[in-house]
């Protein structure tokens, strides 16, 4: 059967790595078809797109055969990580873009790795370092640049047209914002996007993300119980970006209320579904950490709370 012919479906988790091409892209990659035969050259794995779809659409649309170039990869990792490298390499790739791509490179590349015992062992530190030569950027950027990604990936799933606007530097939202959004409860990251959509911001700050939180508790708590109706005079149109409500002496601990919900979820899911036999000693004793600073954390504010109210 003739390659042309065949259908191929695209991962929409490798879907993320690849940036849309804008319309001068789009006619630059056409006349590359057009003038050279090595332009019309698809790559697939297991009758999937890895980063060539546009390519061979255009392809299809003005009645040219693509070379079609079958790879075989050993998994998923090694055909991601090939798909990143390759879309690092181009010229229009949008700052927000290369970021996660480098983060999710090191994501790829480190469970690769880890499948092979010998090379496990001499992973630590040494990754960031093979590929911070290999991209000239520090190693310890990179390192924050797979935190950058794996918070990308949180918000991908909730939101894959939001995610691709902050990529794309559509919304401009800083590497913390996007760490704070990642935190945020599904349906908390999904208001943000509608009103982010609605009032066309091109800027997401953490304020714009505490308001909304706020906004989603106090229309949550109108919803449950019509006492508390005056909270909200005349509730703003849905999915908008409001201004800071009038002073709220519980504002504060309400917020902290809604993202607490979402700690004790992410806790309950890894307690439910992760092996502590077979983590790693590094992991266990950074949770141990964590856990150890939230437990402090959870004193601190108690005593605050009885200090103020005995």
């Amino acid at each position: 059967m003739d390659n042309n012919l065949k259908e191929y479906s695209i991962d929409p988790i490798f879907e993320r790595y690849i940036q849309p091409h804008s319309k001068e892209a789009k006619q630059q990659l056409l006349t590359s078809i057009l003038e050279k035969r090595d332009g019309r050259v698809v790559h697939v794995w297991k009758q999937m797109h890895l980063n060539d779809k546009e390519r061979y659409e255009l392809c299809q649309q003005h009645g040219i055969n693509a070379t079609i170039k079958i790879y075989c990869f050993n998994g998923r990792n090694s055909a991601a990580y090939y798909i990143c490298t390759k879309e690092l390499e181009r010229s229009d790739l949008c700052e927000e873009y290369r970021k996660y791509l480098i983060g999710e490179l090191y994501h790829h590349k480190e469970l690769i790795e880890k499948r092979d015992k010998f090379r496990k062992a001499m992973i630590k530190g040494r990754l960031s370092d093979e590929l911070s030569a290999k991209l000239g950027v520090a190693a310890a950027t990179v390192k924050k640049y797979s935190v950058y990604a794996g918070a990308m990936d949180i918000i991908f799933d909730t939101d894959a047209d939001f995610a691709k606007k902050i990529l794309m530097g559509k919304v401009k939202v800083s590497h913390e914002n996007v760490v704070e959004l990642s935190r945020l409860r599904k349906e908390e990251v999904r208001i943000i996007a509608q009103a982010v959509e609605t009032d066309r911001l091109e800027k997401l700050t953490l304020q714009d993300i505490r308001n909304e939180v706020k906004w989603s508790y106090l229309r949550y708590q109108s919803s449950v119980s019509k006492v508390k109706k005056e909270v909200v005079k005349r509730p703003p149109k849905a999915g908008t970006i409001r201004q800071m409500p009038a002073y709220d002496p519980d504002s504060e601990v309400n917020s902290l209320c809604m993202t607490i919900g979402s700690w004790v979820s992410s806790i309950k899911r890894v307690n439910s579904t992760a092996d502590f036999s077979k983590i790693t000693t590094k992991a266990r004793i950074r949770l141990s950490k964590e856990l150890l600073s939230l437990d402090n954390s959870i004193k601190e504010i108690k005593g605050s709370l009885e200090e103020r109210t005995g």
